[in-house]
This record gives C-alpha cells, structure tokens and sequence, in this order.
C-alpha cells in the first residue's frame, strides 16, 4: 500500500534537503488528498444492518445518532459509518421502509476508538413494532494499537474524592503515583497534554508547571496513553494525557460539591515547635525566653519568639458547574472551583493563598453538518517567593530555624495565571469525510508583589539580601531582607487544521498540520547574601530586557509547526495504524554565539556588560522526523495481541536554546571612570566569570529522541473482566544535560575552565511490564488494578565537554584582547590591541595548542571536530602533521566574518579559525535513573448499591456508594555499600501504601435533585511508612536537616547511623515530623448537589 511505501521511505530520509521534500509532500496531501485529521477528542461509530431473518445485508437504511443532528445511510453493503461523534452515551436507531425499527441503547463512544454497532430489523408484516436492546461494547477494543487508557465522565463520578485530574492521571497504569505523573519514568515535560485538542505547551521553558488542572467536573473523558503514540501527537516522548471538556444539553443542570476538613495537626510526631529538630533550644518552660524581643534594622522590637497556631485552621474546597441551553442551536458549560485548606506546617501563609480555576465551553451547531466550538480556562494562584535557606522564608528548612520570622515571606509574594481561549469549526463535507480547524491562544504569567528592599523592579542589581538578625542565642533567625524574585511571560498563538475520511470500509486516513508561534520571555534576580548577587534571562537578543539601562523587554519569537499522515487499516483479522510526523523548531533568534567565543571566561568577554558586544548568530531550524507502526490482531471477540514501534522526537526547551546567566560576588558594581556614581555602561559591570560558573544556551541543539517498542495482549477472560499486559522498552537518546566548556587561552597556554552550557550528553532505557486488570460495573462492584514494574537506567559521556582553540588570524586580526579601557562619559570598558611581540607570541601558543590537540584525537577517538559549531577562515588552518585544511570554509564563514567585522563597537578585523571539539566517550555501564522506582500501582474499587436496596422499602440501603483508592509504590534507586557484595551497589528504598476511602449516602430521585453526604478517609489504615529523603515532594520539600540526621541508608537499612550523636540523644529520631510519608490519617466531610 502507498501509505507503508511513503513510510518506508521516509524513515531512511535523512538530508536537510529530504526533510523539505517531506514537508512539501505532506503540505500538498494536506491541501489536495481525500485524507483526514482529527485532534483524539471524537470517536466513530460502525457498522452493518442486516434482515433479521435471513441474514442478508439491507442498503438504504437510515440509522440515527438520537439526541444529535447525525446519521447515515447504509451502502450497498449494509455498511454504515458515522464520523466526528462526542464521547459520550448515545441512543441510536436504524430503520428502513417495510421493516420495523430498532433501537439500541447506551452506545458508548471513545475519543479515537470505533465503535461497532450492528442492527437486525426485523419485516413490518410480522407487526413487532420497535424493537429496543441494549448496546454491549466489546470489552476488548479491536483497534487498540496502543497503551492508551479512557476514562469517562462516569468513571470519573465514581470516584468522587479524587478531585484533581492528576490524580486521576496517576491511577491509570504507567502512571507514577507518587505526585511526580512521570509516565514509564520520563520527565514531566516528555508528556503532552491536550484540552479539547488543544496542545497545552509544556517544553517552552525548563522547569514549566504543567497545566493540567482541568475541573473534574467539566471532563467528559480523559485519555491516557503510555506508549505508542500515534502519529498525529507530536513533541513528546513519554506520553499524552487528552481531556474532552462537557459540552451543555438542551435542558439545564448544575452540580455543587463542597468538602470540609476539621481542623487539627496534619503531620506525624508533635507539633513542630515541641520537635526534636530544635535540639533542646526551643526554651518553653522559659518565661524570659518567652518574652525575649530583638531590635530590626529600622529600630522597631519585636518577639523573637512567637508561636504560630497552625493546627487551628479550617479547610474548604468548592466546585460547582452550570450547564444548559442559551438558545436551540446554541449551548454552554461552565465549571470553577476554589480551595482554602489548611497549611500542613508553619508557614507563611496558615491557608491555601488566593486560587481559582474556571472552565468554559460554548457550542453551537448551526446546520447538521458545520458545528462551531469555543472555549478556555482561566486559573489565578498567588504565593510566596522563597529566599535563602537561613531566613529565607517562614518554613521549617534549615532545621526549623526559621519558624519564628516575624516577616512571614521576606523576599515578597508573586502572582501565577495561565489561561487559554479557542475557538474551532468542524465540517462534513460528506458523511466519510470532514475537517476541523482550530485556532487558540495560550497565556501564562508571572509577576512579582512587594518587593520589600532595594532597588526593586527598576534597579535590581542595586539589592542585596542582608545578614541575618538572630535571637539573642543566636539560634533563630527572627528578620532578614531578602531578594529572590522572578518575572515571566509566555504567550503562544497556535493554528491546527485536521482533515479526516473514511476512504474505504477498510482505510481511515488522517492527516494534519499545527503551528504555533511563541512570544517568550523570563527574568530572575536573587540574592543569597550581602556579597552575591545572580540574575537570569532570556529575550528576543540579549540586550532585549529591562535589566540593561534604558532597554525593554521583548520576548522570542521562534514558529513551531508539524504535519502528520496516518491510515488506520481495519481488516477483520488486523488492524494497522501506520504513520508518519515531521516537526521543526525554527528558534530563528540572534543569540550570542558564546560556545565558540567561550563568552563568560575568554579574557575577552568575561562580564555581562563586555558580553553586549559579542558575536552573535541566528538560531536555526532544529527538526526531526518520527516514523509509527502499530498493529492488532483480534484473536477472538475477546483477546487480541497488539505491537507498536516508534520514534519520537522532542524539541529543546527555550533555556537550553536562549538561557544567560551571570553571577557577582559583590555588592556593588564597579565605578570604573571614577566620577563617583554609577554611569549608564557601569551597571553590572561586577556580574563577570572571574569566580562563578556562567552558564549559556546553545542554539544547535538537537531534538531529544525515543526509540519505543512494547508487546501487548488485551483478555475479556471471564464474564466483565478484562486484562491487558504489555512489555515495553523504550531507548532515549540525545537527552539534554550540562556541558562544561574548556577555553585554551592563547596567552596562558592553559586551559580556562568552568564555563557551563547545554549539550546532548545522556541517554536513558526503560523496560518493564504493565499490567492493567478492570471489572466493569455489575453486581453491585466494579474496580481497577493498575501495576508496573519497570527498570530503568541512564548512561551518557563521563563528562560532556568541549574545547574551543583559536589559531594565528584570531589573535593576529584583532580578535583577541586582553585589557580594557574605559570611557570617561559612559563607563563602558573599551579593548586594548595587543602588541606586535604579544599577537607574534600569543598567536604562535594558538597554533600550537590545535596542533597538539589535533594529533591527541587521532589516538583518543572519543574527541572530534565539530564544523558546525566552528568558525573558519578561508586561508584554513594547519593540522597536527602539517596537513593544511580548507575544505571547511563554505559562503557561511564568509557572511559569518563580515557580520561580526561590521560591527562598529567590535574591534577585529578580517577572518579566523575558531575550533569546537567535543568529548564523547561513554561511560560505560549506565546506572539506575532517579526517577526509577522498580514497581508502583493503585487499585480503585468502587461498591454501590441501587435505588432500592435494604429494609425500610428499600430506602435505608439504597443509593448507597463507598470507593476505595489504595496506591503502592517503592523508593527510589540509592547507592550504598555493600556488607556481602563487598562494592558498592544500588538498591531501592522501602515501600510505601495508602489506601484512602469514600462512603456516600444519596438523598433524592435519580431524574431530578439529588442530595449526596459523604465522609471521606485519607490514610484509612493510619500507614507510617519510613521516608527515604526527606527532600521527597510533598508537603515536607521545606524540611532540611543537616548531614548527621540525614536517612542513613547502608546494607540495605535505612535509619539513623547508630554512632550519631543525635541517635544516641534523642534515642534514634532527631527529624521527628517528616522521617515517614505522607499524613496520619484524616476525617473529612462533603457535600454534594445535583439538578
């Protein structure tokens, strides 16, 4: 077939000028094919009407999607195909003249699966009238190629004191259940999250919070898949979570759910300011030390040593979604929830800051074919920025030190939003054939509230965090001025257009492209004390930001887009989703092309100010192309075995591409021309490399990749069971990870080292088996295993490194200084030429030193040249033997040396050689990943009893309902000694379980207002299970303990170190509030109304 002909040939592609190719080909399927494209969020119902006596297939008959404005008529088959269908529960009916109807019921959809629903009519003379049955959905999909688990609206209600969807996430199998939603042990940026088909961007910035807190209560079905993407889900490499928002009905509806959460402590051991942690100098039998007071800087007294009543707050969380009719034709859904809960530990604030999250979907179908689609969200949070770890913020790090600032956030408070809007129109253009566009614009911010010291917004390297003010003991720190603080903004306008047909009863051809545009930018200042100071960012050039004097801030622009081809091939006895994806980054930016120059520590470059006027380049296209191929063969109605392979490609993030960074280990900058105050080209004179690592981007980076494979059986082995195994491997290759750069200096003849930066440099395998165990509801019960056990580890170069050597004509063309002068008026530093004798000396060191390190590759192949990176001069340069090589200057290195020679603020002339080498020696035996933990899984059970139930007419025990949700999981991978192996060796911490439990009690008809009690258990057994690092998410990330109370962890025992002084003082425990996981066990109360 022509679609595995255009895959095989596309997985051998691998020219620059092949890739064009491919998007030209694609572009043009795109523009003029019968194919199709959706975005996971409908499915498609199919099938065939039959005479229910003799068997023979009925052309002409009309079957009808009830409740919609969809429908079709069969072919000369009896075949039917319905496109484009909501996930849901549907009623449909077929019927044909001089045949009764039937008409099924609770015909169940999911997003990107197909749905069978066969029809037998029965003739009008027999006088049955219609007949009604029940739809039966396979249990096992036939078209799973797949790990991909759907989760409906109703699976959702079913558990009603999950109330995030990451924890929903996280009780899908693959899932990490430890609040990490890593997905087969990838990052949480390796996994893509969609809303309403809409990509919910999570790789255009290092460290970005994920959004995925889509209300509950607006999601009619997630789809979590683990492995196998198909080809129209691009840009990641662990994983997609897809959300389908709740569109409105024609009649109205509500739904509010309130919990409550008593008040009381919600941690193990005493309350913390009674902890072992203090070591005795908490003095609470002490009246004086009680009332002790200290002097502030400004003067004022205050208490040293206040208590706060943390335990004494209330917890609420509300949720409440309105739907209904605006008109006929036109619908809406609107979802919100809010949360105030009670802080676990002392902290700034005693309750959950300002939060809300709104959701809303308006639909509106103007004819049967054409359906328009807007909707967003909108999700406000504030907190607190958190400074240093001595008095950094009112937490209990630093071995509760902090628990008695009288500033509760020193370094200020700071704004998050993320919201998004879109807007889509889906059109059949025939009842095989449709398309849907979608436009969308995403924002996510963050801004900075009262600031307390310094120079604030306006000048920031003018602020400094000042030294600790100390009880009298000088134990507590009671006050400190503080500056950490970051700023960001990130908007992206994206285009999706898909176009779908079902060409042939057997192909279902999709195809599609998306693009997005970025307009990017991030700041961050922070002081650690009154002698350092660090700032970070990234704009549109490097002096596009407000940092510098009389700059604004303007953010990247890079465009990225994406295409795909797809054809799911559905035979009787197999199905295969073949495809193929292309993305491209075109980061496009002028950056400063520091790699080469070695920016931070070359005598040339070394400061933030000198930096303005470095070379720079344009970043260019980085793209990649992914290949996929999954298949299922149905064994029987009830068991299949599945296959997929893949490739997936993964764009850097935008820190890797435009990140700077400069450091300063003073106060103050610098007045150099000496007329008492700081001019313009004097502020941040002082942030240089002299004692501090300055860490750049690197725009050549290429796409991160993954190679996947699993092997999967799906079993309906008895009655309403349903098993899947799957064994995967998955091999990540070009993982991102910091590089050190090496400068050889042409006047030391010594390497100048520390310089960091961003290069490929580890790579990852997984491997494991998931197993997924389902019983759908019936008699009474209904539940879902979930279980993985994997193992997965990480290899890479011993130290990713490059070397950069200039020649001659570097040093002899003016490119190459040492000194600098200044000028009188402004400050700025101007360069000095070297002298004859120094360019002669100075440039015969250069030459030599390449020599050199061109001979060494010879006989240690782990180093290499890298041209692309490089600069060349067309007169070439002189190899270890002599050998003149030319055949690297290209019309690159022409434009390249023009460039920077017209810069009038730059003082060499003519063109250079600058060599980039790169180590890449492995290092052998790889070791295991830290996000490896070797098994995890949850179990959700869920026991409810019918309308009528029990004594008293059936009212006592009727539409009663009690879930459970236990969850397992091990510790992560830790080194240790080992007693009998005699070396050292790896073992995973100890294991950890929580079961939390639900009982609900409904009041009310089913078909009108309902009423629901419910109590609801977190930790139902009271577990306390030990902590293997206290620096584990979770509500103690604030606790810091010194080294000699550190989780001892040797032979396989985990515990304090027996010769421990606090071992032996406070008889084995000193960190007493967070050596064991998660909480004891909590009590609280909801409420919930529907009508």
């Amino acid at each position: 077939m022509l679609i595995f002909k255009l895959f095989r040939r596309l997985a051998l592609m691998r020219k620059s000028y092949l890739f064009t190719a491919i998007c030209f080909v694609l572009g043009a399927v795109m523009a003029f094919g019968a194919a199709d494209v959706y975005a996971g969020t409908t499915g498609k119902i199919q099938g065939v009407v039959r005479d229910a006596q003799t068997g023979e297939t009925l052309p002409g008959a009309n079957v009808v999607l009830e409740g919609t404005k969809r429908g079709a008529t069969t072919d000369v088959n009896g075949y039917y195909v319905i496109l484009l269908v909501d996930p849901g529960s549907y009623a449909m009916s077929a019927s044909l003249i001089g045949y009764d109807s039937q008409r099924k019921t609770d015909v169940r959809v999911q997003s990107d699966f197909t749905s069978e629903v066969n029809f037998l009519v029965r003739e009008a003379a027999l006088q049955l009238g219609e007949m009604v049955v029940v739809a039966e959905r396979p249990p096992v999909e036939p078209d799973r190629t797949t790990s991909k688990y759907v989760v409906g609206a109703e699976d959702i209600e079913n558990v009603p004191m999950v109330r995030s969807a990451s924890e929903f996430i996280e009780l899908q199998a693959g899932v990490s259940v430890d609040g990490e939603v890593s997905i087969r042990a990838g990052d949480s940026e390796d996994t893509a999250y969609f809303v309403d088909g809409v990509r919910l961007s999570s790789t255009d910035h290092a460290g970005t919070r994920v959004y995925r807190d889509v209300n509950r209560s607006s999601i009619q079905e997630m789809t979590v898949i683990t492995g196998g993407m198909e080809a129209e889900y691009g840009n990641a490499q662990a994983g997609v979570v897809s959300f389908v928002t709740r569109e409105g009905g024609q009649s109205y509806s509500g739904m509010v759910d309130y919990q409550f959460q008593p008040s009381g402590q919600k941690h193990w051991g005493p309350n913390v300011y009674d902890s072992n942690m203090h070591r005795g100098n908490n003095q609470w039998e002490n009246p004086e030390w009680i009332g002790e007071t200290v002097t502030l800087p400004d003067g004022s007294s205050v208490p040293a040593h206040q208590r706060l009543d943390y335990t004494g707050n209330l917890g609420h969380f509300v949720e409440g979604n309105l739907s209904g009719p605006l008109t006929e034709s036109l619908t809406f859904f609107a979802s919100s929830k809010w949360r105030k809960e009670a802080a676990i530990l002392p902290a700034a604030d005693l309750t959950t800051p300002f939060n809300t999250n709104t959701n809303l979907k308006l639909a509106y179908t103007a004819s049967p074919t054409i359906k328009f689609r807007a909707g967003g969200f909108y999700d406000k949070r504030e907190g607190v920025n958190r400074g240093p770890e001595d008095g950094g913020l009112l937490d209990t790090r630093n071995d509760g030190k902090n628990l008695f600032m009288v500033v509760g956030a020193p370094a200020g408070r700071r704004e998050d939003t993320d919201w998004l809007g879109w807007a889509s129109i889906t059109h059949s253009l025939s009842p095989k054939t449709f398309y849907e566009v979608r436009l969308s614009y995403s924002k996510s911010s963050r801004d900075t509230t009262g600031l307390p010291t310094g120079g604030g917004l306006a000048a920031p390297e003018t602020s400094v965090t000042s030294d600790p003010t100390k009880d009298v003991a000088g134990f507590y720190t009671v006050f400190r001025q503080v500056v950490n603080w970051e700023r960001f903004n990130r908007e992206r306008l994206a285009l999706k257009a898909d176009l779908s047909s079902q060409v042939n009863k057997q192909n279902f051809v999709k195809t599609g492209f998306e693009v997005t545009r970025y307009n990017n930018w991030w700041q961050r200042y922070f002081s650690d004390s009154s002698s350092h100071r660090q700032v970070r960012w990234y704009s549109k050039t490097y002096e596009d930001i407000d940092f510098f004097p009389g700059q604004s801030t303007q953010g990247v622009n890079p465009i990225q887009w994406g295409a795909y081809l797809q054809d799911k091939i559905e035979f009787e006895g197999m199905i295969v989703n073949a495809g193929v994806r292309v993305d491209q980054l075109q980061a496009k930016e002028w950056v400063t092309d520091v790699q080469p120059y070695y920016g931070g520590k070359s005598p040339m470059w070394k400061s933030m100010t000198r930096n303005r006027n470095v070379p720079e380049i344009r970043a260019g296209s980085i793209e990649g192309l992914s290949p996929r191929l999954g298949i299922s063969h149905p064994i029987t109605s009830k068991s299949l075995i599945r296959f997929f392979f893949g490739k997936f490609k993964q764009m850097p993030n935008f820190q890797h591409l435009y990140r700077n960074e400069w450091r300063s280990e003073s106060s103050l900058d610098t007045d150099l021309n000496g007329n008492g105050f700081l001019d313009p080209g004097e502020r941040w004179n002082a942030f240089n490399a002299n004692n501090a690592r300055h860490h750049f981007a690197n725009p050549r980076v290429p796409p991160e990749e993954t190679t996947n494979f699993e092997l999967g059986t799906d079993w309906n082995f008895v009655s309403d069971y349903v098993a899947s195994v799957t064994a995967y491997y998955k091999s990540a290759g070009h993982q991102i990870t910091n590089l050190q750069v090496e400068w050889q200096d042409p006047a030391a003849r010594a390497y100048v080292a520390g310089q960091g930066g961003y290069s490929y440099g580890f790579i990852n395998d997984t491997r494991g088996f998931e197993i997924s165990l389902k019983k759908g509801f019936s008699n009474m019960f209904s539940f879902n295993l979930a279980y993985n056990l994997q193992w997965a580890d990480r290899g890479g170069f011993s130290v990713p490194r490059s070397d950069n050597n200039v020649d001659s004509l570097f040093v002899a063309r003016g490119h190459y200084w040492l000194e600098h002068t200044t000028d009188p008026t402004t400050g700025a530093e101007i360069p000095v030429p070297l002298s004859a004798s120094d360019r002669e000396s100075f440039g015969h060191n250069a030459n030599n030193r390449i020599r050199i390190d061109d001979g060494g590759q010879d006989r240690l192949n782990s180093w290499a040249w890298i041209p692309w990176i490089s600069h060349y001069a067309a007169e070439g340069y002189e190899r270890w033997d002599g050998t003149l090589v030319t055949e690297h200057y290209n019309d690159d290195d022409r434009k390249y040396w023009e460039r920077v020679n017209s810069d009038p603020n730059y003082p060499g002339t003519g063109e250079a050689n600058i060599l980039v080498r790169h180590n890449a020696r492995s290092t052998g035996e790889n070791d295991p990943d830290t996000l490896d933990r070797r098994a995890f899984g949850s179990f959700t059970f869920m026991f409810a009893t019918p309308a009528q139930f029990g004594p008293w007419g059936g009212q006592a025990l009727g539409n009663l309902r009690a879930n459970a949700v236990y969850r397992v999981f091990t510790g992560t991978p830790f080194a240790f000694a080992g007693l009998l192996r005699g070396v050292d060796a790896f073992e995973y911490g100890p294991v950890h379980t929580r079961m939390d439990m639900n009982v609900e009690k409904q009041i009310g008809a089913s078909t009108g207002a309902t009423f629901t009690l419910a109590v609801e258990v977190y930790n139902l057994f009271n577990q306390k299970d030990i902590r293997q690092d206290v620096s584990s998410s979770g509500p103690f990330d604030d606790l810091d303990i010194d080294l000699d109370e550190k989780r001892w962890q040797q032979y396989g025992i985990s515990g304090l170190e027996p010769t421990s002084a606090d071992f032996k003082t406070y008889a084995g425990e000193v960190n007493d509030i967070s050596n064991w996981m998660d909480r004891p066990r909590e009590l609280n109360f909801s409420v919930r109304i529907r009508w």
